[in-house]
Parts: structure tokens; C-alpha cells; sequence
């Protein structure tokens, strides 16, 4: 399950700043169902690798000189600092506001 903290009407991960607002709200999902994570255009790859190596949570896999997207579950939600490291522009991200699409029909049921 990925955690998500509702804090000021935003997601919040990892934070312990809003720790009052995460007991009043706290909204819990299967990883499987949030669709967060990178996408890699293999025509566009150079195969550099800076995607690869910057991932800590090892969401990438290098394979006959092209990244690719091995482990998508790991993404952590939010996160696309991966992408403006992409000299070629390959590695890209849905955007946000499709997330928060996600949450808004789910915070009601709450």
C-alpha cells in the first residue's frame, strides 16, 4: 500500500510537518492502482544511463544500450526528477493533475 497524507489540500509523502492532518486524513491504495510512473520513448533513448543511475528506487533497467522502465511499482508518486536529467528528452512523466484526478473521487468516499 503507498501511503498518502492529505495536508492543505495536497498530497503529502514522507512529511512529518503535517502529522495532525495525517490523523484526521489519512488515504491508503494498492501501488497497483496509481498510475505514476516514468515512461522511456526508446526512440528518443541515447542510452546515457542518468535515468538509471539517479533512480535510488532502481525503477529503470539498462538493456542492449537503452533504458526502460523495469519496475514502475517503485516509483515513488510525484516524483519526475528523473526527467529533466534526459539529455534527449525520452524519459517522461503523466501529468500531475492526472494524479490528483485519481484522489478525488476516493477522498469523497472517505
Amino acid at each position: 500500500m503507498a501511503l498518502v497524507v492529505m495536508c492543505s489540500g495536497r498530497p503529502s509523502f514522507f512529511s512529518s510537518a503535517c502529522r495532525r492532518a495525517a490523523e484526521r486524513t489519512v488515504l491508503s491504495y494498492p501501488r497497483s492502482e496509481i498510475v505514476w510512473h516514468p515512461t522511456v520513448d526508446a526512440a528518443l533513448c541515447t542510452g546515457c544511463g542518468r535515468c538509471f543511475d539517479f533512480c535510488p528506487q532502481q525503477v529503470y533497467e539498462m538493456a542492449d544500450g537503452l533504458s526502460s522502465v523495469k519496475r514502475p511499482e517503485r516509483c515513488v508518486i510525484l516524483c519526475s526528477e528523473c526527467a529533466p536529467l534526459c539529455p534527449a528528452g525520452a524519459v517522461t512523466f503523466p501529468p500531475q493533475t492526472s494524479y490528483h484526478e485519481f484522489l478525488k473521487p476516493r477522498e469523497e468516499e472517505c
